[in-house]
């Protein structure tokens, strides 16, 4: 019970005092500043992962178009992981 008194305490000094107001208002000002950074940031990287495998997608469909049916579907199996993991083994995209 000693421990909840002291914890009981300090949060009232915390919040007689005012810092206990201050300290959350500044949490939520970084909030708002940082916010916009994060969701262009984020943005930003999820559009350069989508071209970077879209480019991949393309390239292998341009190498596999000359070859014939029984040589894509050993190319298939030397595919990159990153878009093996990406197409079923007919060579669909995996929903």
């Amino acid at each position: 019970m000693h421990i909840l008194q002291s914890i009981t305490d300090i949060f009232n000094w915390l919040e007689s005092t005012g810092i206990l107001a201050a300290l959350g208002a500044f949490v939520l000002v970084v909030i708002k500043q940082v916010q916009p950074y994060l969701k262009t940031h984020i943005k930003e990287r999820q559009m350069a992962q989508l071209t970077d495998f879209a480019l991949a997608t393309v390239t292998k469909f341009a190498q596999l178009a000359s070859l014939s049916k029984s040589d894509r579907k050993k190319q298939h199996f030397k595919m990159p992981p990153i878009l093996q993991s990406k197409w079923d083994s007919h060579g669909q995209p995996l929903n």
